[in-house]
């Protein structure tokens, strides 16, 4: 009886060897993006059928020079004898310029490893694109990640608004205006959808769907963006860092963290439009920053945050956010015509010496304090 079990065991694991053999194959590698640059995370894709349910998993990666390896493992002692699909995304990261090999190989829980399949990709430099930026000044067609270098006025000649971008959408040069002209730049949830440097511009469109919308290349100064609407951002709408730069007109909404972010001084946010983002509608830190004409609800925290000396805030609006509807931090700092109706926190709070408050800010029907500047505070409905 011993004898038969004996052999009934063997049966099966020799059943289950020469299926997990035969059955499975390598796996398939898609490098994503597929023509990736310096600035794109990037991405291996795996995917294949396995002999049986205890499927590659838990990737782990490493670089030596030009070779990068992929281990996948699976400590499963069970595994059903069934042909099983399986698919695995595997960051790899930025890389720099260069060729590169990709192996990717599973270790099984006896034996030596088996090696999955291996890629071969490139990592260049991005395209210039641009109206007159190929030879005598003849039109340069831009697509997903391509860098803008003359103005620029997208239309349907330019594939990058038919297509949805795996990693940044474009890079403005310095002093370049990019006209969207009234195209939508997708993203996949990476990447920047519109980058931009010292003196460029930005009007007239939609980013939709990047990590983050729009954002300066490091510390600009002199930029300009125009009647844009920077939507579903996974991270900031707009995050600008630099000084005298300009934001108007634009529409940020649903960002899963601040609308509008901006960091320098000097800079001038006018008539700007930000609600239904995760935290604050509208960041400034710095000094000497204009903010006018600026509407901020629904926002998960405050609707106007300014942090920072000599600001000046006219005319904007902050309600019905989940924190303060106007908050400003700081010395000499001016507030006239602020409204702050039906926010979770305080309406209108200004922390530190205020140069000018012309006793016109209006707050009603907060949760907290509706106007408290300099340590007056008022809890009716009423101006301050």
């Amino acid at each position: 009886m011993r004898a038969r079990w004996f052999g009934v065991i063997v049966l099966v694991t020799t059943l289950l060897s020469g299926l997990s053999a035969s059955a499975q194959e390598l796996a398939e590698i898609e490098i994503v993006p597929p023509h990736p640059t310096p600035a794109d995370i990037v991405l291996a894709r795996l995917s294949g059928t396995w002999g049986d349910s205890c499927v590659p998993k838990n990737p782990t990666v490493s670089r030596l020079g030009q070779e990068i390896s992929i281990n996948t493992s699976n400590p499963g002692q069970l595994c059903a004898l069934i042909l099983t699909p399986w698919a695995l995304d595997v960051p790899i990261g930025q890389l720099p310029a260069g060729t590169y090999e990709v192996t990717a190989r599973h270790f099984r829980p006896t034996g030596g490893p088996i090696v999955l399949g291996q890629a071969i990709f490139t990592v260049g430099e991005p395209l210039l694109c641009g109206d007159t930026s190929g030879p005598g000044g003849t039109d340069v067609p831009c697509h997903c990640g391509n860098v803008v270098t003359t103005n620029t006025r997208l239309n349907a000649s330019d594939p990058v608004i038919r297509e949805t971008c795996p990693a940044d959408g474009l890079s403005v040069t310095g002093g370049v205006t990019l006209d969207l002209h009234g195209a939508t730049i997708r993203g996949a949830g990476a990447g920047t959808g519109l980058r931009i440097a010292d003196g460029a511009s930005l009007e007239r469109g939609t980013v939709i769907g990047f990590a983050i919308g729009i954002a300066s290349d490091g510390s600009t100064v002199g930029t300009l963006i125009s009647q844009v609407s920077v939507l579903h951002s996974v991270l900031d709408g707009i995050r600008l860092k630099g000084d005298g730069n300009t934001v108007e007109k634009a529409v940020v909404q649903a960002s899963g963290d601040d609308g509008i972010s901006v960091r320098g001084d000097g800079n001038e946010l006018v008539r700007n439009r930000c609600s239904r983002n995760g935290r604050t509608g509208l960041v400034v830190q710095g000094r000497e920053n204009l903010l006018d004409h600026n509407s901020c609800e629904l926002n998960g925290g405050d609707g106007i945050f300014v942090a920072g000396d000599t600001n000046t805030l006219v005319r904007n609006a902050g309600g019905r956010n989940g924190g303060t509807g106007v908050s400003v931090g700081g010395n000499e700092n001016s507030l006239t015509h602020n409204q702050a109706p039906r926010n979770a926190g305080d309406g209108i709070r200004g922390m530190g010496t205020m140069l000018e408050s012309d006793r016109r800010n209006y707050g009603a029907r907060n949760g907290g304090a509706n106007c408290e500047i300099d340590g007056f505070t008022t809890l009716a409905g009423t101006y301050c």
